[in-house]
């Protein structure tokens, strides 16, 4: 387990594993919520990252996007928090949050928000409650996503004061889980949230 804070800007453009700023995704893959609006984007996450701590084959030149819908007006609390094992509430969350394994392309935002880019900096402090492998933790019940596991978590709380209602609550947690089999251009896991 990596403990890692979001407190380092960088550049929306940047190559580094980071949260906000630009995606290097191609386009038309900019992924839209069950409304046809374009998802905000989350993070980018290198490839290489991604195999360091999760031990999988990547190609060269590629990155993991994160992706979500969200509203600084409408509720959106159902679309993006996963408390329980049920199939419909996974279907509605799988409508309206995506990760994407994509080649890079020019960094480019299609949403409406961007949110300030900030680079992961691993730390020591095991309270921010950002973490990238290991095992999961607070999770509501023992959820077990077939042909997925664990990449990072992250509490919502610790992004910029202006977006961390991501998660629609302040306080809920992200988790990211990432396909064993990947394809390039293609959705990759599973991001959700949930809350205590």
């Amino acid at each position: 387990m990596n403990h890692i804070a979001f407190t380092k800007p960088t550049e929306s453009k940047s190559t580094v594993p980071r949260i906000g700023g630009k995606s290097f995704i191609p386009d038309h893959l900019w992924p839209k919520d069950e409304n046809e609006n374009a998802m905000l984007f989350i993070a980018s996450i290198p490839a290489e990252t991604v195999t360091r701590v999760m031990n999988i084959e990547v190609a060269e030149n590629t990155f993991f996007s994160i992706f979500s819908t969200y509203s600084r007006e409408d509720y959106f609390l159902d679309k993006v928090i996963y408390n329980c094992n049920d199939a419909e509430e996974l279907d509605i969350i799988k409508q309206n949050t995506q990760i994407i394994y994509h080649q890079k392309e020019e960094a480019i935002n299609l949403s409406e928000h961007e949110i300030p880019a900030f680079e992961f900096s691993f730390s020591e402090n095991a309270d921010e409650g950002n973490f990238l492998g290991g095992s999961p933790e607070f999770l509501q019940e023992e959820l077990v996503f077939e042909d997925h596991r664990f990449l990072m978590q992250f509490y919502a709380g610790n992004f910029p004061e202006e977006y961390r209602d991501i998660l629609y609550l302040s306080d809920a947690v992200g988790y990211v889980f990432i396909k064993n089999e990947l394809k390039i251009n293609k959705i990759a896991g599973l991001y959700f949230g949930q809350c205590t």
